[in-house]
């Protein structure tokens, strides 16, 4: 383990030192967007440390993009260090907002290679589209002004996401820019490289002064037909047309089958890169045609290898009570739930399998559970509405859609809850009230149930991959 100094701490940011002993090189990260709560590592420290490199790590304590007076002194403070003398390559790293800063302060910190991954070119979608769910800052700094004359700047992008492409035809107005293409990884580039294998390879032999674009672009070609993170941004392009027809099928099942052999071979697939939108419209697809048992055995085999996965674990559940074993689908539904998978959405859905199965008290805990929660989930709460306002008081039911309009005021799906439920009168239990919310509810006493998961081999017919 290496000395970790830190060089300054403020409100907004933090930089850590990691020197390496003999190093001539240095990188110099900015970390993403942090959305998890603190973050108390630099941006690909354990990679670097690992492989020998020197490094310094801009920690955002925030989400300001960088765009703060304490960068300023930050900066002031690395310089003094005397870097130039001390290194034979200088490299600003980092991926989306820090790709964003890696490019932003490449100059500033007289680096001679900046590497950014998906990197937004300005706050605010100055020259380049911004998302609106992002905050808009007062810039103080912008790449016009800051960017570097000499130094090789490459940005990893893909090109069939327009989002990413503008931001680089942006940087590219300004400087010149080498490019990797991770065609349909949308803005997952690191993780895609990452699943490939190829990642940690590149990253480190371009801050010692390589990092072979050509080579990399052909090889990122060659793996992608093996990557789920394609095979998604596949699915999710062909899902935005009017007809997505059999192309959008195809990609489904492509990917699905990559995801289904990774699970085979013991390896792991990230839920957020498979569930939504390649698993829910396969199992969908299978149900129309009749195949609901194998949709449920894939679902099950997913659950077996990625049991924290909150999606999974309701799909699991939807398909074993659309099967009418109601039973089962609240010992799934009660096992994540237990097992640490306290979202709105999982109550309720545990809600909803226990009044299928004709056990209204253990669904009045899981629902007395979902309303005492801090953060509301208004999709969740609108879905439950509607699925099962026949077996809901008329007073469950407005609370429910009180807390979802609360929490989403501007959700299509509760709006159109609003809209199916306006005329429609559910029918009550006979003498049922609704309890005061407790501040906190425990989970069921009962121990829940065995999780129904595949015993061996997955047996799915697939069409040929590649």
């Amino acid at each position: 383990m290496t000395e970790r100094r830190e060089l300054y701490r403020g409100q907004d940011i933090v930089v850590i030192e990691r020197p390496i002993p003999d190093s001539d090189c240095l990188v110099i990260t900015f970390t993403p967007l942090n959305s998890t709560g603190e973050r108390k590592s630099g941006y690909g420290e354990a990679l670097f440390e690992k492989h020998g490199v020197s490094a310094i790590h801009f920690i955002g304590l925030s989400n300001h993009w960088w765009q703060t007076p304490e960068m300023a002194e930050a900066i002031a403070v690395v310089m003094s260090l005397g870097l130039r003398q001390r290194f034979r390559h200088i490299t600003t790293y980092g991926a989306s907002m820090g790709g964003h800063g890696a490019m932003l302060f490449a100059g500033p910190l007289e680096a001679n290679q900046a590497l950014a991954f998906s990197p937004q070119f300005a706050n605010g979608g100055r020259n380049a589209v911004w998302t609106r769910h992002w905050p808009v800052l007062t810039e103080l700094y912008r790449y016009e002004d800051t960017h570097p004359t000499r130094a090789r700047i490459t940005v990893v992008y893909d090109p069939a996401y327009p989002f990413d492409r503008r931001h680089l035809e942006a940087f590219r107005a300004v400087t010149p820019v080498e490019t990797v293409r991770t065609t349909f990884s949308k803005h997952a580039t690191a993780p895609a490289l990452a699943e490939m294998k190829a990642l940690s390879g590149f990253v480190v032999d371009y801050v010692k002064g390589g990092g072979d674009v050509g080579r990399m672009n052909a090889l990122f070609r060659a793996r992608r037909r093996d990557s789920v993170i394609c095979w998604k941004g596949v699915a999710q392009l062909l899902s935005t047309r009017a007809r997505k027809g059999a192309f959008h099928q195809r990609a489904v099942e492509k990917g699905m089958a990559v995801v289904l052999d990774r699970f085979a071979r013991g390896e792991t697939v990230d839920p957020a890169h498979y569930v939504v939108p390649l698993l829910r419209p396969y199992a969908r697809a299978l149900v129309r045609r009749g195949e609901a048992a194998r949709a449920l055995e894939i679902a099950q085999a997913c659950l077996a290898a990625t049991p924290a996965s909150p999606g999974v674990n309701r799909l699991t559940a939807k398909l074993l009570g659309d099967a009418g074993r109601h039973d089962e689908a609240l010992e799934v539904l009660k096992a994540a739930f237990q097992g640490g998978l306290r979202t709105q959405a999982i109550a309720l859905a545990a809600a909803g399998a226990a009044l299928d199965a004709g056990r209204r008290p253990v669904a009045k805990t899981y629902l007395d559970a979902a309303f005492a929660m801090r953060r509301h989930d208004p999709e969740a709460l609108a879905r439950f509405a509607l699925a099962f306002s026949d077996k809901l008081t008329p007073q469950t039911l407005q609370r429910v859609m009180e807390l979802a309009e609360t929490a989403g005021p501007d959700v299509r799906a509760v709006a159109q809850a609003k809209r199916r439920l306006r005329d429609k009168r559910p029918a009550a239990a006979p003498n049922e009230t609704v309890p005061p919310a407790p501040a906190e509810v425990a989970p069921p006493a009962t121990a829940p149930g065995k999780r129904s998961l595949l015993s061996g081999g997955f047996g799915f017919a697939f069409g040929r991959r590649g």
